[in-house]
């Protein structure tokens, strides 16, 4: 062969190999990874209609919906409230989900917080100014 063949050679090889380089990997998901497509379906889920601070039934959905997927992950879940004082929202209590995940080591565990952090609507501003 000769050092032009060679040449050639080299450029073909390089690009066969460059294309496996730049491909995308597969999406490999396992019950015991996280996976943000699955993340996504909880977001979507969550996210499906509005709960302000003042719409106490849509916040408990929530609330609801949060709990159950912490029970199906694994985790012992449970709920703990703090009453707050609060008249310019109409707000008694705050909720917040805390989950527990027992491990195999008697030393440390894995503490899982959920607080949904509320924005307040349009009219809960205007009531505000």
């Amino acid at each position: 062969m000769t050092n032009r063949m060679y040449r050639y050679l080299l450029v073909i090889v390089s690009a066969v190999l460059g294309m496996f380089a730049l491909s995308t990997p597969k999406v490999q998901t396992s019950e015991t990874h996280f996976s943000a497509e699955r993340a996504y379906l909880d977001i979507k889920e969550i996210a499906k209609e509005p709960h302000t601070i003042e719409d106490h039934e849509a916040l408990e959905d929530v609330r609801n919906y949060l709990f159950d997927r912490m029970e199906e992950l694994g985790l012992e879940p449970a709920i703990h409230t703090y009453p707050v004082e609060d008249d310019e929202y109409d707000i008694t209590e705050v909720n917040n989900l805390v989950g527990t995940l027992e491990g195999e080591s008697d030393t440390y565990i894995l503490l899982v917080l959920i607080t949904i952090v509320l924005q307040p609507n349009e009219s809960v501003k205007k009531k505000v100014v």
